[in-house]
């Protein structure tokens, strides 16, 4: 086992079943702290490759390693606390900010963590860029980047080890998403999280390893 690796891939392949195959033989080692970018045309298998890394999808073949484990040795629930997934479209639900940031708190899998205080959540809107946001507002009456935002700040509250980001900015507009890069590059930096995401345009990440990836005739090449 390698440990300076906090996500490896192995001759990974994806295949729909009884259907044609999507990619094959994806190999790549992220450390931690990393900033990985995957691009590619539509239909080559970015986002099922980022649904491979916390068991939403299963491959094929190969095998993907979290801390040298096998993915298969974790229970879903605890694997997708230290892996996140984030889709495109931000998911928020009826009822105020603290009751969205806390909703994951009353999940069995979470049980064990501590629930953040006010003070926190506060703190916490405020490290993403959410000054004017208050606890008792509704979330439904946040802008898409805003909500966005949100659900980056209630995925790191459960302190992930990797996020997985789908297209976290297409729908944003030019300052939302010079917000969400730069809230992409502190959590690279200074806490250390590996990001894996997918988009179409470069993101400015100044992480210690960043990794471009492209998915094309499906193969993936790493840079």
């Amino acid at each position: 086992m390698n440990n300076h690796h906090i996500l490896e891939c192995r001759d990974v392949g994806f295949a729909y079943e009884g259907g044609k195959e999507i990619f094959s033989d994806v190999n790549l080692r992220a450390p931690a702290g990393a900033f990985v970018q995957i691009q590619g045309a539509s239909g080559t298998g970015k986002s099922t490759f980022l649904r491979l890394l916390n068991r939403l999808a299963a491959p094929s073949s190969g095998t993907i390693l979290h801390e040298g484990r096998d993915l298969q040795e974790y229970s879903p629930p605890a694997l997708r606390t230290r892996i996140i997934y984030l889709q495109q479209t931000p998911s928020v639900v009826q009822g105020s900010v603290r009751h969205n940031l806390l909703l994951p708190f009353g999940f069995a899998a979470n049980k064990e963590l501590a629930v953040p205080s006010d003070q926190t959540l506060s703190q916490g809107l405020s490290r993403f860029l959410l000054e004017g946001v208050h606890l008792d507002d509704l979330a439904f009456n946040l802008s898409v980047g805003q909500r966005q935002r949100l659900c980056l700040l209630r995925a790191i509250l459960l302190s992930p080890r990797i996020m997985l980001l789908d297209e976290p900015t297409s729908a944003l507009d030019k300052d939302s998403r010079l917000a969400v890069e730069q809230i992409v590059n502190r959590l690279c930096k200074e806490d250390r999280i590996t990001m894996f995401l997918v988009a179409h345009t470069e993101f400015a990440v100044e992480a210690e390893t960043t990794l471009h990836c492209t998915l094309a005739r499906g193969r993936m090449e790493v840079q």
